[in-house]
């Protein structure tokens, strides 16, 4: 009574919490899916840029050797300020691919976060087991 029919029919929503542990059970091995793949990302990304990092280092600690010797000619010199100069850039390159990998880490946490904060309030109209423990759990890995 008091309805207005709008000629459409109404779709029913899945009921997503039927199975209430079956789903809890699907969301945290979705939820623990996506944390690790980010995770190994993650961490592939930073052990090239820690290489790269290392590399750079040791191409600086020989080029400070030439640099400081007393006996660099004009011609080496102005080799050598080239070689630092491309140095400084690479290390620009790299430092901006960290930024950038920060910022993927960020937004995928963000994105996992908000995920988990909409699953709990769902979950608590459900009376199913909240999502706290993934936040935890995400929060430590």
């Amino acid at each position: 009574q008091g309805a207005i029919a709008t000629g459409a029919p109404q779709q029913q929503k899945p009921d997503l919490f039927a199975n209430n542990n079956q789903a809890r059970k699907k969301f945290d091995d979705l939820v623990e899916q996506e944390i690790h793949r980010v995770k190994f990302f993650y961490e592939k990304i930073l052990l090239k840029l820690s290489t790269q990092t290392q590399e750079l280092q040791l191409r600086k600690e020989r080029l400070s050797v030439q640099l400081y010797s007393t006996k660099v000619q004009t011609k080496n010199r102005m080799k050598i300020d080239d070689e630092v100069f491309n140095l400084a850039q690479e290390y620009v390159v790299v430092g901006n691919e960290f930024v950038n990998l920060y910022k993927y880490l960020e937004l995928n946490l963000t994105g996992i976060r908000k995920i988990l904060k909409k699953f709990e309030k769902k979950a608590r109209l459900a009376n199913l087991q909240s999502g706290v423990p993934m936040l935890r759990k995400l929060q430590e890995d």
